[in-house]
């Protein structure tokens, strides 16, 4: 199934924040070319720091439609929400807190199917929550799970390893709590604003790009927990990620 093409004004607003996000972090894309193949995908990530999913996204949109999954929470927020429904997301409940209703896992399930049916790239964090140490672990989750269950065979499904983003502010590594969206944000910008922009020392973090769907379908015609336990070991295939600290100003 061949995707849409993406509107010029998601990919223009995609490029201002690539650019953003280069003052503070070093992307490294591996399997790009993934990207650039014209079918519909599902990628799934691994989940390290709250601000990796907008930078995943940015560059996924040079390339493909996407509609990402988005905790519901943000839908709460009228600025939020208005980012939200621009980037076509699916609010999905916070698994973190428990909130576990077979309803809205439903709902989630045909709505991130309808825009894969749809021609509509769609991104999926398999774990529902950030990582709360160096690794990735998804118990038993069922959301990826059961959207790969359902798909056609002609629509992609993508693996993507995140790195380089475990010890940042971003993510639980200095806490057990999920650090807040907006008070980081400030926190960012006036790191970036001390540093006088251009001299703010920047963070290695790099996205893999891997065709995984023939032997993910495998993995979801056994049970659940092969498949969970398949990308579990898919995302830590380098182990526990050693925590990186990256200074906060050029001068200390």
């Amino acid at each position: 199934m061949l995707q849409k093409k993406t509107a010029i004004w998601k990919k223009i607003i995609a490029f201002i924040f690539r650019v953003g996000f280069s003052l503070r972090y070093k992307v490294t894309l591996k399997g790009e070319e993934i990207l650039k193949d014209k079918r519909v995908k599902l990628f799934l990530p691994n989940h390290q720091a709250l601000i990796e999913p907008l930078i995943l996204i940015s560059h996924i949109i040079k390339y493909n439609e996407i509609s990402p999954a988005v905790s519901a929470k943000y839908f709460k927020n009228s600025f939020f929400r208005i980012i939200m429904k621009v980037a076509n997301s699916v609010p999905v409940s916070d698994l973190e807190h428990g909130n576990r209703d077979i309803n809205v896992l439903k709902k989630v399930k045909s709505d991130l199917l309808n825009r894969l049916l749809s021609g509509t790239s769609a991104l999926l964090y398999p774990a529902g929550q950030l990582a709360s140490q160096g690794f990735e672990k998804i118990f038993n989750k069922q959301g990826a799970y059961n959207i790969v269950s359902e798909l056609p065979e002609d629509i992609l499904i993508i693996g993507v390893r995140v790195s380089g983003f475990w010890g940042s502010m971003w993510s639980k590594a200095h806490s057990r709590n999920t650090p807040d969206f907006l008070e980081v944000l400030l926190k960012g910008l006036l790191i970036i604003l001390y540093n006088m922009i251009f001299f703010t020392p920047r963070r290695n973090v790099c996205f893999e790009f891997i065709d995984i769907t023939d032997i993910a379908k495998q993995k979801s015609k056994v049970d659940r927990k092969s498949f969970n336990l398949y990308l579990e070991s898919f995302y830590n295939q380098e182990n526990i990620e050693p925590l990186t600290k990256i200074k906060y100003f050029f001068y200390s």
